[in-house]
């Protein structure tokens, strides 16, 4: 189960690796970011050390989507030359927060997926084992009971090796009770209950088998790998309408100024002719904000 998961794992370690990168660069220039480095470093070995999750769920995946945000928002801040240490660590904090929160999810989650996936061996087990003793005190136990309850002991200690192999033992031992209940001359009563307890256990156990295959299957590593692309695809969106957004207000902060300057030598028609300047500038292939840039320093020289 380590590559399901592990997708969503890949794609966090590689928006970590690029923040480390980053301040690593920064580090040369300023001590003050080597504690940062040396948390990171741990942070990241964490991470590759924690389990994997065998079934995704949408509580994990918002709570991912929340964490990736916030990387996202630490490498934006990582751009800008500027950035205080005090700002950086701040940030680095922030995510460092969520990403222990992460990891204890995951070790809850993956706790609790591994107990409701042992109970039904556990729980057919010990059926097992009480009908095998019954059958002991009134001396009817033949060789199929035991072999039953063998096989169903296998199954329990499969649980911590190979948990599909557990159930189709568990499957096995249900087959192996039915045919014993088929040899009997007479069905009695509790033969019957018997019987439906066997039934219940192969399809349990078929059921869960097909649950333990479908997550191991192409088709759902196909899904995966189709999240983690799409939750990147977000975070890119994402950054690309906050770069554009700051684009937008520092374009009109630089129109704002030249329109002043304009209006000190050109009165009224300031306004038009600025306009109408820009306009031939981005005609020749200057982006509006190069523009506004050009006419600013042609004013102030």
């Amino acid at each position: 189960m380590n590559n399901k998961e592990n997708e969503l794992r890949r794609l966090l370690l590689e928006k970590l690796g690029l923040i480390n990168k980053k301040i690593s660069e920064k580090a040369r220039e300023n001590p003050a970011y080597t504690s940062i480095l040396n948390d990171l470093s741990e942070t990241i070995n964490k991470i590759k050390l924690s389990k994997t999750m065998p079934i995704i769920s949408r509580k994990q995946i918002d709570f991912y989507m929340l964490l990736m945000n916030k990387i996202n928002e630490m490498i934006l801040l990582l751009e800008d030359e500027n950035i205080s240490p005090e700002d950086l660590i701040s940030s680095y904090k922030d995510i460092k927060s969520l990403i222990d929160s992460y990891l204890d999810f995951i070790r809850k989650e993956a706790l609790k997926n591994k107990i409701l996936m042992s109970l039904p061996v556990i729980f057919a087990f010990l059926v097992y084992l009480t009908n095998t003793f019954s059958l002991q005190q009134i001396q009817q136990i033949n060789p199929l009971n035991v072999a039953t309850l063998i096989i169903g002991g296998i199954a329990v200690a499969f649980l911590f090796i190979r948990m599909d192999l557990s159930y189709i033992f568990l499957m096995l031992s249900a087959i192996i009770g039915l045919v014993q209940l088929s040899l009997h001359k007479t069905i009695t009563e509790n033969d019957i209950y018997t019987g439906l307890i066997y039934v219940l256990v192969f399809i349990t156990a078929t059921t869960y088998l097909h649950t333990i295959r479908t997550v191991k299957s192409k088709e759902y590593l196909s899904k995966v790998k189709e999240l983690a692309s799409n939750i990147e695809k977000i975070s890119i969106m994402k950054e690309q309408r906050v770069e554009k957004v700051e684009t937008i207000e520092e374009e009109n902060k630089l129109y704002e100024k030249a329109l002043e300057l304009y209006k000190k030598t050109y009165g009224s028609n300031a306004e038009k002719l600025l306009n109408y300047t820009i306009n031939i500038m981005v005609m020749h292939g200057l982006k509006r904000k190069e523009a506004l840039e050009k006419i600013l320093r042609n004013i102030q020289t």
